[in-house]
């Protein structure tokens, strides 16, 4: 066999395979999910800061939700991609 171990080829080698590509498309979608969260706990502190009437806070809620949009963009266009490639 060479150099190539035996967990490598046949079903050892495409259950490998198949588990990366689950292990991958799992993180990504559970970093979507994460970053879902937390754009809507930042939605709502941001509509509190708008209530509140606090200016500080609510730029500073502001810039969060823009890299919270920015993380969920981002989040999203990886899982596309990744999976643009495996199909």
């Amino acid at each position: 066999m060479g150099n190539r171990k035996s967990y490598d080829v046949g079903i050892f080698g495409d259950t490998r395979e198949n588990l990366g590509d689950f292990s991958s498309t799992f993180y990504l979608s559970l970093l979507l999910s994460q970053s879902c969260e937390q754009y809507d706990e930042v939605k709502e502190e941001y509509e509190k800061a708008l209530a509140s009437q606090d200016i500080k806070l609510i730029t500073q809620k502001e810039m969060e939700l823009s890299v919270c949009q920015s993380t969920l963009s981002i989040t999203a266009k990886m899982l596309e991609s990744y999976n643009e490639i495996n199909s």
